[in-house]
């Protein structure tokens, strides 16, 4: 609910509460349906949405607002729905020409139906005290709508509105194709058929120029005929009907001069209308517009050969006209399918260059490094062969160590041991002296001890030549020292 509706509702609990004294006393004490009676196009939705405002309960079920009225409709789908029903019952439509059969209200049909029109009131409106009912289908049916809503306890008061014709013609040919010589005939068949329907129930008749042109004239002058006690004054419920009403609505418009393009007698029913919207309804006008009834009756059965044929050409054109919106729809799916695959398109080629570049990135890293894996593996080949080179050098180095300290230890354990042998605390000529001197005992001990320390300085001079083999090189100098620490060991025994 809106704001201006909660608003709305808030006042009329408020006068509800106050007592009888807040609204004025009616003799007539039975609820009352306020029924709107018009053409299609002729302003009866507006004319409908502005009684809302002043306080009249909508139906439960109000149908949707579409393009052709984008403010709203203010009809009961469930009361639009059958009145479809019941004209089709009679072979008739809302567009036919032709008026009931005769017979029908007496009809099987027209029981069955009166009961569900009595259910569907009582559905809509529920206990609702005063209430507006609105359906241009109505036009065709008056006198058995009348006798459904007095037997749901309802008392009918009729507002009979109007458009000029040739603006209803207009647009029902912008928005139904319908030819406009074929509009103004259905605009006299409602119009003709609405009035003597109602002709001596309690009624009023206004046009649509006058509710936008004067929309307060036009309520009081519906409430005042109708003797209706508007639930809402016209300056509470102003702010919703100048919102509602705007000369927006009317998207066609006679200009002057156009009346000449009416029909005899679809201009004598305008001029009656205005007349009586105007001045007021008289009775003298009664034979007229009956003549006038009397006579399109009359032509009716010579018109409908050519009328259906008519109607038939309509129907193959709207028929043709639907297929071509299927086709233009298809069209524009086809097209926005389109887009969308050439969006799909763009976003896939996207990343697919997005990926060719990080393929061709990935392709130059992996070239990079495959040069480097090769420029090392050249590395370490060439330091495989200087490592052998070395391991090779270092060995043949220590070989000729070992045999040079093999012969060192050889010639000297000979020298000791014929020294030895030569006699007790005496050792000559040890270590190559050659002088033939004789030397103590103690002063071998150091010669030896001295030959092992340079012995050993020189192993350390050779493990130098590669850190790589220094565990190698390590053995080896153990190896080659133990001649000497042997012979070392010998002379320490023979002490």
């Amino acid at each position: 609910m809106s704001a201006r509706d909660d608003k709305k509702q808030r006042k009329l609990e408020k006068r509800a509460l106050a007592g009888p004294d807040a609204v004025p006393s009616l003799p007539d004490l039975r609820r009352k349906a306020i029924v709107i009676l018009g053409m299609h196009r002729s302003g009866t939705s507006a004319l409908t949405g502005a009684l809302a405002e002043m306080g009249c309960v909508m139906p439960e079920h109000l149908m949707a607002a579409k393009d052709a009225n984008p403010k709203g409709f203010f009809e009961s789908d469930a009361i639009t729905g059958l009145n479809d029903q019941l004209l089709a019952s009679a072979g008739r439509s809302w567009d036919s020409f032709e008026g009931m059969p005769g017979g029908w209200a007496a009809s099987p049909d027209a029981e069955r139906f009166a009961r569900l029109a009595v259910e569907t009131i009582r559905a809509e409106f529920g206990h609702a005290e005063l209430f507006a009912m609105k359906d241009p289908r109505v036009c065709r049916l008056v006198p058995f709508w009348d006798a459904a809503l007095r037997e749901a306890g309802c008392s009918p008061l009729y507002v009979c509105t109007h458009r000029h014709p040739i603006d209803v013609a207009s647009s029902m040919g912008f928005r139904g194709g319908y030819a406009t010589d074929y509009a103004l005939l259905l605009w006299l068949r409602h119009q003709l058929e609405a009035e003597a329907g109602s002709r001596g129930r309690p009624r009023v008749f206004v046009s649509y120029e006058q509710l936008l042109a004067d929309w307060a004239a036009s309520i009081t002058k519906i409430g005042v005929v109708l003797n209706v006690a508007w639930p809402l004054t016209l300056d509470e419920a102003r702010p919703g009907i100048e919102g509602f009403l705007s000369n927006a609505l009317r998207n066609f418009a006679a200009r002057s001069g156009e009346d000449a393009r009416m029909p005899a007698w679809v201009a004598d029913v305008y001029e009656t209308l205005e007349r009586w919207a105007a001045l007021g309804e008289d009775a003298a006008d009664y034979p007229r517009l009956d003549a006038i009834r009397a006579h399109l009756e009359a032509m009716t059965p010579t018109m409908a050969g050519m009328i259906s044929h008519y109607q038939d050409r309509v129907n193959a054109a709207r028929h043709q006209a639907g297929l071509i919106a299927g086709l233009e729809n298809d069209r524009e799916a086809d097209a926005a399918r389109l887009r969308n695959a050439q969006d799909e398109l763009g976003r896939l080629d996207s990343m697919y260059r997005q990926r060719a570049q990080e393929i061709e990135d990935h392709t130059r890293e992996a070239a990079q490094l495959r040069a480097q894996l090769a420029e090392t593996r050249d590395g370490a080949e060439r330091l495989r062969v200087a490592h052998e080179a070395l391991v090779a050098r270092h060995a043949r180095e220590a070989r000729q160590l070992q045999q040079m300290t093999a012969r060192i230890a050889g010639m000297m354990l000979r020298d000791v041991d014929a020294r030895l042998d030569a006699g007790p605390g005496v050792v000559e000529g040890l270590a190559g002296k050659g002088d033939g001197a004789p030397i103590t005992e103690a002063a071998a001990i150091a010669r030896i001890t001295q030959l092992e320390q340079e012995l050993a300085t020189l192993a350390r001079h050779s493990s130098g030549l590669e850190a790589a083999v220094q565990e190698l090189t390590t053995s080896t100098s153990w190896a080659m020292t133990r001649p000497l620490r042997w012979v070392s060991a010998r002379v320490r025994r023979r002490r």
